[in-house]
């Protein structure tokens, strides 16, 4: 408690003390005369009883600090929003990562099975993740989904694509976004366009 506090209360307790000597005095040097039609007495208590109950009413008041409850609370909720975020980030960090875990196991189930259906599944997933890990400045998880997807792709060039097919892959490329930080992104463009089936357009 510093100076400043310890100094009102004092001056606090010197008021109450003044207010209650007052009113015995009061009491002591006007008695109450019965023949009197008005109780000017019980007037003169009342009042000072209401000056006393402001006085204590006042004193709570400075005590309780508003500003600091408010700016605790302004505190508390700016801490829940930015934990909600966090949550709503990792959320979206682990669905990137289910989608390049996806797309790296699909990728080395291909290796000689010949499925278009399941190089297609393996391109989207692998593209949606790298999607989601850009968004998430995840350079190191987009450049390990991108390396593996092209290597899948490698081994896998007798697999061929519609032009359709094709052409809806690099569409969802083209809406990643900073694919200037990420040189790889273009070797799998060429990969996707290098599968391309003969006679399709």
């Amino acid at each position: 408690m510093n100076i400043k506090g310890f100094l009102r209360i004092i001056f606090y307790l010197i008021s109450v003390i003044n207010a209650i000597s007052c009113i015995v005095l009061l009491c002591i040097i006007c008695p109450r005369v019965e023949n009197l039609g008005f109780d000017y007495m019980g007037v003169v208590v009342a009042i000072l009883a209401l000056l006393v109950t402001l006085l204590i009413g006042w004193n709570i008041w400075s005590i309780i600090d508003i500003k600091g409850i408010r700016k605790e609370f302004e505190f508390l909720r700016s801490d829940i929003q930015s934990k909600d975020d966090y949550l709503h980030s990792k959320s979206d960090y682990n669905m990137a990562l289910m989608f390049g875990r996806t797309s790296q196991m699909v990728a080395c189930s291909l290796t000689g099975l010949g499925k278009e259906e399941q190089k297609i599944e393996m391109l989207y997933s692998a593209i949606t993740s790298i999607k989601m890990f850009v968004n998430q400045s995840c350079k190191k998880e987009c450049n390990s989904i991108l390396a593996t997807t092209i290597e899948a792709m490698k081994a896998t060039n007798e697999i061929l694509l519609s032009e359709d097919s094709i052409d809806e892959l690099l569409l969802m490329i083209g809406e990643i976004q900073q694919r200037e930080s990420i040189p790889l992104l273009n070797d799998l463009v060429l990969a996707i366009r290098n599968c391309k089936k003969l006679g399709n357009g």
